[in-house]
């Protein structure tokens, strides 16, 4: 059985685990609501077959989705509150949410985002972890511009800016990995040695992301 490590290296801030109808508590929502914890759950996945095409167990996915690291033990708790399955690591959420309905993987069955549900006060934006990549890119295009035509030197700066004005810039710098910050500290090196990056190189970088 698993086991807390006492390094703290299994401390994570979201947990994911499975509920099947046929076992868990009919009030399973609102137990875990009542515990103050936010939490996501998928549409029922009733239409999952295994690769051998035989039916699978209809159940929900569960994110859980804390405001501060907990770890294995923690989420274990509250899993087995409500009879689910033992609690994984997410290691993206915008992967995992997007997973609820199966929209990256066409040869699964799909599942309707509308019937996402949001539980425990969790503050998230849907239609920001929906965006295709289209959207993404337009989003990053924008951003780029904007670092480049306000020499942005700082990746708090454009994060400040951007949780003001940009909500769904800010939506996508939080989700993103350490690209954006990578880009603006060679912008800052680049402007220490030599005159700035030209426009259209950049431009041209981004077309080709």
């Amino acid at each position: 059985m698993a086991t807390e490590k006492k390094d703290g290296s299994d401390r994570t801030r979201n947990w994911t685990f499975l509920v099947y109808p046929e076992s868990a508590p009919a009030d399973w929502i609102e137990r875990l609501t009542e515990q103050q914890v936010p939490f996501i759950v998928s549409p029922l996945h009733d239409k999952d077959v295994t690769p051998t095409g035989e039916p699978k167990k209809a159940h929900w996915h569960v994110v859980l989705v804390f405001s501060s690291v907990k770890s294995y033990e923690q989420a274990k708790e509250l899993t087995e509150s409500v009879l689910g399955t033992i609690p994984e690591r997410v290691k993206d959420i915008r992967a995992m949410v997007r997973y609820l309905t199966h929209i990256d993987y066409p040869s699964k069955a799909q599942y309707d985002r509308k019937d996402i549900m949001l539980c425990g006060g969790v503050d998230i934006d849907l239609d920001a972890y929906f965006l295709t990549k289209s959207d993404l890119k337009q989003i990053r295009r924008e951003m780029f511009d904007f670092l480049i035509t306000n020499e942005v030197t700082e990746i708090c700066d454009l994060v400040d800016y951007a949780k003001q004005f940009r909500p769904e810039w800010y939506d996508q710098l939080v989700m993103s990995d350490y690209f954006l910050s990578q880009m603006i500290t060679s912008r800052r090196h680049k402007k220490e040695q030599a005159p700035p990056t030209n426009a259209t190189n950049v431009a041209k970088l981004v077309d080709e992301l």
